[in-house]
């Protein structure tokens, strides 16, 4: 007999229904969650990545869970609100109480110790102590590594202690080693080494995170030339060395739309790195805004400057332009006494800036100790200057002396005022009959020094340390 239409048609419903319940039972089986009562599918996040399938998805409740976390797989992980779900590791050295650790990683520190005092030498103690701390030591919140495919969002990250004093620089909150991941919408607080340490050809995206009261670095980038990183609409902030921390060679760095504020040195650092800084606001760091030395070729573009400048030295070649440099003073620090302070550098460009209020507003010198008539080679052109104490400045260093000359304001570039909306409430947009704005000079401020970020109590506590 020759089926009927009507039978082709539920035949069809049936299968129909039958690949849809497939799906969703295989869409159900890709998403674990992890809940502090227990109630989900696992009770740490651990458990649940070791379970989850390739591309799966981990779904954190609110609460807080233990780190030392390990990501090896393509994977999403995603917290409740980066307010509501926290990881946390605990930073903390050999020699002090060690009675939080479960007894067989304890016990396996302490032989490890006495191992050491038996050594017949100091290269053989150093060697047992780095084997014993990398084994038993303190642990990241999370590490990625090895893989590709990662995303983490809507997490608090903290690893708070002790910093170890074995000569080791130990674990980041967040380390992310020859990897593709991306970090959304979370909080790295808190933290006794580093917030992220990015290294070893990763590929990685930070995006609209807090990164703050790290004792070292904010972030430390250091993956060579084979990784890249782009680190966006962040807000950094209160950490005892830099906000971001770039080592040699790792150029292929983006800083974009970045609130970068209140640390006890720089803002950014880079050695003998070339990255790329643009719609930045760099703001009320102790030293300099940006400190950049050894042979380097970065863009730094449409940033705003307030309270700290650029120092740049040793063969530094970097292009700085339209950007706009406001009251960097001369403090008790060397570094970042005005807004652009160049030290031996070759072939910088600076173009198209406000200098506006500043103690010097481009500096020169040849290094320390030293009557040397010689000037850098500077292009320095289309920039415009007012109020500065100087606008363009020699550093006479001597035994016996150490001041400032001004000089010439060079050719092609203008004295007047910028014009801004507000300078006294920090609102350095120019108005649009300024000559700024007429010849498209000085950065387009699109960040509010306001932060949508509110101050976590450990920022204030790390800032009270490091004084």
């Amino acid at each position: 007999m020759i089926p009927s239409a009507n039978t082709f048609g539920l035949l069809g419903i049936i299968m129909i229904g039958a690949i849809w319940i497939a799906a969703n039972r295989s869409n159900a089986q890709d998403v674990l969650t992890v809940r502090a009562d227990g109630s989900g599918d696992f009770a740490t996040i651990q458990e649940a990545i070791d379970a989850a399938p390739e591309n799966g998805l981990i779904r954190i409740g609110p609460g807080t869970f233990s780190g030392g976390v390990v990501v090896t797989k393509p994977i999403r992980i995603e917290g409740a609100g980066w307010d509501q779900t926290r990881l946390t590791s605990r930073w903390f050295r050999f020699d002090h109480d060690l009675s939080f650790l479960p007894d067989e990683r304890r016990a396996a520190i302490e032989q490890g110790l006495e191992r050491i005092k038996n050594a017949s030498g100091g290269d053989e103690q150093m060697a047992i102590l780095k084997e014993v701390f990398e084994k038993y030591g303190p642990k990241s919140c999370l590490t990625v590594r090895n893989t590709s495919g990662v995303v983490v969002s809507q997490l608090r990250m903290s690893c708070p202690g002790v910093i170890n004093q074995g000569g080791f620089g130990g674990a980041p909150a967040v380390l992310l080693e020859n990897c593709r991941a991306e970090i959304v919408d979370c909080a790295v607080v808190d933290s006794a080494i580093e917030g992220f340490h990015i290294k070893k050809s990763a590929k990685v995206t930070i995006r609209n995170c807090l990164v703050g009261g790290i004792r070292g670095s904010g972030i430390q980038v250091d993956f060579g030339k084979e990784g890249s990183a782009d680190i966006v609409d962040c807000d950094i902030r209160n950490c005892g060395y830099s906000g971001v921390m770039l080592r040699e060679g790792s150029d292929a760095t983006t800083i974009k739309g970045c609130r970068i504020s209140a640390m006890r040195f720089h803002g950014i650092r880079y050695d003998g790195a070339s990255p790329t800084i643009v719609d930045c606001l760099i703001f009320d760091n102790r030293r300099a805004g940006i400190y950049a030395d050894d042979t380097t070729s970065a863009t730094i573009r449409n940033s705003v400057f307030v309270g700290n400048g650029i120092w740049a030295g040793g063969n530094c070649g970097d292009t700085i332009e339209r950007n706009t440099f406001v009251g960097g003073s001369i403090n008790q620090y060397r570094h970042g006494g005005g807004g652009v302070e160049c030290w031996s550098v070759e072939d910088m460009v600076v173009r198209g800036n406000i200098f506006f209020d500043n103690e010097n507003g481009i500096s020169f010198s040849a290094g320390d100790n030293t009557d040397d008539e010689s000037f850098p080679e500077v292009t320095i052109e289309n920039n415009l200057f007012w109020n500065n104490r100087r606008d363009v400045a020699r550093l006479i260093s001597t035994e016996t002396e150490r001041r400032h000359e001004s000089l010439e304001l060079p050719t092609h570039n203008e004295k007047a005022d910028p014009e801004f909306v507000d300078a006294d409430k920090r609102d350095f947009q120019t108005e649009p009959t300024s000559p700024a704005r007429t010849n498209q000079i000085g950065a387009t401020p699109s960040i509010e020094f306001s932060s949508p970020w509110p101050t976590q109590a450990e920022e204030s506590a790390m800032m009270q340390q490091i004084d």
